[in-house]
């Protein structure tokens, strides 16, 4: 099964480095208790210098997005830092980076 599926939403482009939040090394992994089969499930994006990261939400259930650090936008409008904003399911967006940042993800 394609990994970014399981974790509720497919990073279809990162042009930057993409890191899993605890997973373990080599390009990604699950989080917790989600790993076991149940609870939510975490990962953790670094975005480079004028780059984007597209999202798909998964069919099932809502994701959540929070700045971590430095400065993103998301359809033109500048990410909150450490505030988690939801979207619901099938919803299609991109995280745009002028500068570098870090955003994490939670399904």
């Amino acid at each position: 099964m394609n990994e970014d599926r399981f974790l509720g939403f497919s990073a279809e482009r990162a042009m930057a480095s993409s890191t899993a939040t605890g997973g373990g090394g080599g390009g990604g992994g699950t989080v917790g208790a989600a790993a076991a089969g149940g609870g939510s499930t975490s990962r953790k994006f670094k975005l480079q210098r004028e780059s984007e990261l597209r999202v798909e939400v998964g069919w099932e259930t809502p994701l959540r997005l929070q700045l971590m650090a430095g400065t993103a936008e998301v359809f033109g409008t500048e990410l909150p830092p450490a505030f988690w904003l939801s979207f619901p399911p099938a919803f299609k967006f991109a995280v745009s980076s002028f500068a570098c940042c870090t955003c994490g993800f939670c399904a």
